[in-house]
């Protein structure tokens, strides 16, 4: 996989956290092993529970995602080393 999704960061009630594109659609993730949501105040936060609890990024911000899409449904596979916050809310 060698691909690379751009989005907002956003809630998502059946997926935790999913990525939706600026044309409105959604990207469902699965997100790398150790890799959780959690409740920060209002939002969610995607943290890196393996490694502490880093916080990743939060709901709402600009986020660029590495990895590729693995089935026909557009689920996106993320790969834990290119996660990174593009624009911060």
């Amino acid at each position: 996989m060698a691909a690379l999704l751009t989005g907002v960061l956003t809630a998502d009630q059946r997926w935790g956290l999913v990525v939706t594109w600026d044309n409105g659609a959604v990207e469902k993730v699965i997100w790398p092993y150790g890799f959780a949501a959690r409740a920060d105040g209002t939002r969610l936060t995607l943290i890196d529970a393996e490694h502490g609890g880093v916080i990743i990024a939060r709901e709402g911000d600009r986020v660029a995602v590495g990895g590729g899409e693995i089935d026909a449904d557009g689920t996106w596979l993320a790969c834990p080393t290119d996660i990174r916050i593009v624009a911060p809310t």
